[in-house]
């Protein structure tokens, strides 16, 4: 089980406008998980797009949480 273990790592590419999420394993190694583009609109507040990515966001890294699922019977 240890081996399934791992974190997750967020990072904001704002040359490339993306967030990318990795997965930090126990070697160390971080292995891209997913990539979300970011919203087109610079500078203009909390936008329903932008609240979409949020939960898409959210919602990946919980449910790609090893430790949340078995926490929650996932």
């Amino acid at each position: 089980m240890a081996d399934r273990i791992y974190n997750h790592l967020v990072t904001v590419d704002l040359d490339k406008r993306c967030i990318r999420v990795f997965r930090v394993m126990p070697s160390g190694e971080n292995v891209l998980f997913t990539e979300l583009p970011l919203p087109q609109e610079g500078g203009q507040g909390w936008t329903d797009e932008l609240t979409a990515v949020a939960h898409t966001l959210g919602e990946d890294l919980f449910m790609d949480s090893p430790l949340t699922r078995s926490f929650f019977a996932l």
